[in-house]
């Protein structure tokens, strides 16, 4: 490919604004390169972990605000799948359980210290900011995010399995909550205070007790 005068080397991967985009448009290896610069950040603050006189809750404070941010940069975007997102709850737990040197004869399990912790499940994070990120798109009319969301190809695909898209990725998690529709979806996105509210979380209980009456 060239552009005036130089070539372009194709290349299967390139960093852009600190994420890593493919050619294929998975998130392997731009959650790869996010669980290694978290790490780096994670053991530049070694001596505040081994700090005896900092509270576990400034500690944890200082995880998510120095360590989890660097993790999940981008991560509105990534089409996850359940082995991306164990290896994103392996990071989590793992690290708490150092910090607050938690070891395994201590008997505790993942779901009681992050409940201690008052951290929410990984999951759950990546729920609430894919879901953000629509509502962001979502009110931005007529732009070419909006545009590229709302797109479907003409013609017929290939017989086989679907592709694994963001899209897909978002609208099987907001069918467990009522919703059927990406346009359906759309509207709701652009509610700001349903976004505020934490959106997914809101239509959780609004689909039960739609289902209860």
């Amino acid at each position: 490919m060239k552009i005036y005068d130089p070539e372009l080397e194709y290349v299967s991967d390139f960093p852009y604004l600190g994420a890593m985009v493919t050619d294929d448009g998975g998130s392997d290896i731009d959650i790869a390169s996010r669980i290694r610069k978290a790490t780096m950040a994670l053991f530049k603050l070694s001596k505040i972990w081994n700090c005896s006189s900092l509270s576990h809750r400034l500690k944890i404070q200082l995880f998510r605000s120095n360590v989890i941010s660097v993790l999940l940069y981008g991560s509105e975007t990534w089409k996850l799948t359940d082995a991306q997102l164990s290896k994103l709850r392996v990071f989590q737990t793992t690290y708490t359980r150092r910090i607050l040197k938690i070891r395994w004869y201590h008997r505790r399990t993942n779901i009681e210290i992050l409940k201690t912790t008052k951290q929410e499940d990984m999951g759950r994070v990546l729920e609430k900011r894919r879901w953000k990120y629509l509502g962001h798109v979502s009110r931005k009319r007529e732009s070419a995010m909006e545009v590229s969301l709302g797109w479907e190809p003409e013609g017929h695909r290939r017989p086989g399995q679907l592709k694994q898209t963001w899209q897909r990725v978002l609208l099987k998690k907001l069918k467990t909550t009522g919703i059927r529709s990406w346009n359906e979806a759309d509207e709701l996105a652009k509610d700001r205070e349903m976004e505020t509210k934490g959106g997914l979380a809101v239509l959780a209980a609004t689909s039960h007790m739609l289902s209860e009456n």
